[in-house]
């Protein structure tokens, strides 16, 4: 018999999962199966309870935006948990799910949670003391992601994140960085730094499919320097538009496994949506295929 723990945020996108908890609650019910339920109530709440009772599941199940996977995650990287994780995605972006072709129909993705053929291990970054599943960012165009209220969110979706990160694009925003990675050292001025594992971030597509892997080992890394007029930024847009990260010289892109990044003041950073912290030195390290995610 499997006993499964299904934690979920009940206010994750515009609430929608409560009109799907019969189903999914009757999917995993059965005399194979013992089912625990668990609804979030606040911030860390899905990390503090699988810390404490995870280790008792054969397999745990998530359901709620890039952030309640966040916190499963971190989670499942603390108590070292080997089970297979499932995640229902009911958040206003859903980077992830859509960067792994998770299946949409929640019908035929609660049957592949039940027969586990369809599964998919991915790798797992860390930011100092924080993990992330698809990226690690600073500038205040990724703040937004965390900073714009959930009402604005469920208003316009992903356009919110674009739309709030141009208007908070200043001079406030140029952070001298020095960076180093597995194949060198830059030092330079930014306004935008992405350390990635996923075809999406903030709903926008950055890489060909044919480009990354989920389970390589590497991030995808991308450092947009400090426009230095609007030309120059008129031109940086164009090429991340374009998807033009290697031929222009308003950017880094590189792969590697590893970063130190030290600047003389504090960067907050967001990892996967959520804040993650402010730090003058950041650490930032991959951990390949550390968890294995049923789709």
């Amino acid at each position: 018999m499997k006993k499964i723990l299904f934690v979920y945020n009940p206010v994750a996108g515009k609430g929608n999962i409560k009109n799907k908890l019969s189903k999914i609650i009757e999917a995993f019910s059965s005399d194979e199966n013992t089912l625990i339920t668990y609804a979030t109530k606040a911030n860390n709440d899905a990390y503090h309870h699988i810390v404490q009772f995870g280790q008792q599941f054969d397999r745990i199940i998530c359901s709620g935006g890039d952030g309640t996977l966040n916190e499963t995650i971190n989670a499942c990287m603390e108590i070292a948990y080997k089970g297979k994780l499932g995640y229902i995605p009911t958040g206003t972006v859903n980077d992830f799910s859509k960067s792994i072709k998770m299946e949409t129909n929640l019908d035929r993705l609660l049957d592949n949670f039940n027969t586990e053929i369809h599964f998919q291990s991915i790798d797992v970054g860390k930011l100092n003391e924080r993990y992330f599943v698809y990226v690690a960012a600073f500038g205040s165009v990724s703040e937004v992601s965390y900073s714009t209220p959930q009402n604005t969110k469920n208003s316009i979706g992903k356009v919110a994140y674009i739309l709030e990160g141009l208007k908070k694009l200043t001079r406030q925003d140029k952070i001298h960085m020095r960076i180093e990675y597995d194949d060198g050292i830059i030092e330079d001025d930014f306004c935008l730094g992405l350390i990635t594992n996923s075809l999406f971030i903030g709903g926008m597509n950055f890489f060909k499919e044919d480009e990354i892997s989920l389970d390589d080992g590497y991030f995808e890394c991308i450092f947009i320097k400090y426009p230095k007029g609007p030309i120059t930024l008129n031109q940086t847009l164009f090429d991340i538009t374009t998807r033009n990260f290697e031929n222009t010289d308003k950017m880094y892109a590189f792969k590697t496994k590893t970063l130190r990044i030290t600047s003389k003041k504090k960067i907050k950073w967001t990892v996967d949506g959520e804040y993650g912290g402010t730090y003058k030195d950041a650490t930032i390290t991959n951990y390949q295929k550390a968890i294995t995610i049923l789709k």
